[in-house]
């Protein structure tokens, strides 16, 4: 990993004018402390790295981007232009991070997850493998998202309510709505309990984590639709 952690390095923002391109990229040289021949990483302009932060191979960081002190950014991640990655934060190998999209300091982000745009994770939040949260949702401090866990867009997370039938459940508020996101669904509660009652297949353990999640729509004032 590219280790920004010399002394001419430590706070710094980067002027990459006379770097190599890489279409609107630029190539973090190679003799960049202590860079390896097969370690590049692409860094556009404006690009802000704080003391001690590490960044894994083949990481591609836009435009604007701040990552504070003690970061460790996984390797194949791709960050957004603008977006903010909070001190300590851990982010897995293959993450995408959407532009203008914050994680505070201390989360964790799993392997392959893929965090939107515009999207807040919050302080010492855990967001697990392979998880998807899209654009402009909202995850509050020290929250834990299960892996394959699915957030759809402009939601606030309310709970994970837990693994059956193959598919992590996680409920959400969307505009006081109760969301389920579920594998590649997400719709309201109302729509939710209306598939997995009429299913073909047997969905009684799915039911019955659909009661949590009503009693828990209720304890937050939801709407099931």
């Amino acid at each position: 990993m590219l280790k920004l952690n010399h002394p001419e390095q430590k706070g710094t923002k980067y002027d990459t004018s006379t770097w190599e391109r890489y279409g609107k990229f630029s190539v973090v040289p190679e003799g960049m402390y202590p860079l390896t021949a097969v370690n590049y990483v692409i860094v556009g302009e404006s690009v802000s790295i704080g003391d001690d932060a590490a960044i894994g191979a083949r990481a591609a960081i836009g435009d604007g981007v701040y990552i504070d002190s003690h970061a460790a950014i996984g390797d194949d991640v791709c960050i957004g232009d603008n977006a903010t990655i909070g001190g300590y934060a851990t982010i897995g190998d293959f993450v995408t991070i959407g532009r203008e999209t914050t994680i505070g300091d201390f989360a964790t982000i799993g392997h392959f997850a893929t965090i939107g745009r515009e999207t807040t994770i919050g302080y010492h939040a855990i967001v697990g493998t392979r998880a998807t949260i899209d654009d402009c949702a909202v995850i509050g401090r020290s929250v834990r998202i299960g892996d394959f866990a699915t957030i759809g867009d402009w939601a606030i997370y309310i709970a994970d309510i837990g693994h059956a039938d193959g598919y992590r459940k996680t409920l959400c508020d969307l505009d006081g709505i109760a969301y389920i996101g579920a594998g590649c669904r997400w719709f309201c509660l109302q729509d939710a309990l209306n598939h997995w009652s009429n299913h073909q297949e047997d969905r009684r353990a799915t039911m019955a984590l659909m009661q949590s999640a009503k009693a828990l729509a209720d304890l937050h004032g939801l709407k099931y639709k």
